[in-house]
Formats: C-alpha cells, sequence, structure tokens
C-alpha cells in the first residue's frame, strides 16, 4: 500500500476517487511526464467519477428493483404486447421525472410490466431524479373499487393519475414463451 502524506490526507478527507488515482499516478513511471494542471485533472476526474458511481449504486439500493438488469437499452418492441414504442421512447429521456409524472403500466400477467418499469427505474437511478411508476394487473378504472373507502380512493387515485402517462399492455404471457423457447433442445 502507498505510504504517502498526500495519500492518507485524501482517504481522511473521504476523497477515495483521488485516493486511488493518486496511488495509480504514483506507481506509473511516466507520471513525472505530466503537469501539475494534468494530475490535478486526473484526480478530480476520478474523484467525480468514483461520486457519481456511490450515487448510483446508493439509488439502486434504494429504489429496490425486482429485476436489476434491466434497462431501457434492451427493451423488446418486436414482442406482441402493444407498447406504444413513441411514447416509452420520450419516457426514456426521463423528461416525465423531471416534470414530476408519474407512469401507470397496466395489462395482464406476463407481458412486462414489472420489468419494464425497472428499466424506466434503473433509467432514473442513472440520471439521479424520481418519480412514482405502477405497475399493475388491474385496469386503472378498477382502483376504485379495490381501495374500500371512497374518500381515500380519489384522493389517492387523483394523485397518481392526474398527471401520469399511461401503458395499457396487451398480449400472451412472455415467461410461457421465454420458457418453452428455453425447453426446446438446440
Amino acid at each position: 500500500m502507498l505510504d504517502h502524506p498526500t495519500h492518507d490526507q485524501l482517504r481522511a478527507l473521504r476523497l477515495d476517487g483521488m485516493a486511488d488515482a493518486f496511488a495509480e499516478l504514483q506507481g506509473r513511471d511516466d507520471a513525472g511526464d505530466l503537469s501539475h494542471a494534468e494530475w490535478l485533472g486526473l484526480l478530480i476526474d476520478r474523484e467525480a467519477a468514483n461520486r457519481s458511481t456511490r450515487k448510483f449504486q446508493s439509488r439502486m439500493r434504494a429504489a429496490k428493483l425486482r429485476h436489476v438488469g434491466a434497462c431501457i437499452e434492451d427493451v423488446d418492441f418486436r414482442t406482441p404486447r402493444k407498447l406504444d414504442k413513441a411514447l416509452f421512447q420520450r419516457l426514456a429521456t426521463g423528461r416525465w421525472i423531471d416534470e414530476s409524472q408519474n407512469l401507470l403500466i397496466t395489462g395482464p400477467c406476463g407481458v412486462g410490466k414489472t420489468w419494464l418499469a425497472c428499466a424506466l427505474g434503473q433509467k432514473a437511478c442513472r440520471d439521479g431524479t424520481g418519480s412514482t411508476v405502477i405497475p399493475s394487473q388491474l385496469p386503472v378504472e378498477a382502483w376504485h373499487a379495490v381501495v374500500d373507502e371512497p374518500t381515500f380512493s380519489d384522493a389517492i387515485l387523483d394523485r397518481q393519475i392526474h398527471n401520469a402517462h399511461r401503458f395499457t399492455l396487451d398480449g400472451p404471457s412472455l415467461r410461457k414463451t421465454t420458457d418453452a423457447a428455453s425447453a426446446v433442445p438446440k
């Protein structure tokens, strides 16, 4: 381990990205060829990247996404589930989150509601913003009947539905399609 007062001070200040970059630079043969400004720039860049990564990881832990590997880049628009591609691509920009809007994704079991919600959630964690995404098998029109108290259902649903984008998916279960494809011998 590097034993240098600057390295120790960086660690003490919790500048771990800078400390790691400092240790790497100290170990390079060509480190003397870098100017002071280049050294400082590399240290700052590493610290910024380190902090960004830690914030993303923290947001992902807090989000508790069921499908942590789901991402918007992997969405299959060819699957027959009536996914509005143009709307999904607009949502993928994250502007809806900046505008404090919500998203409701409804449809039958297995069409990918939760996966799509997780993909958008992962994108939100990358961007550092937040909003509400509700995937549900129940159509929005049936939500009032589920909440037994009319006053509560009106208050809750008004807040969630008022400024929400909606996807109503339909089609065969993707789980059955995936299971059947994996059972076929190659």
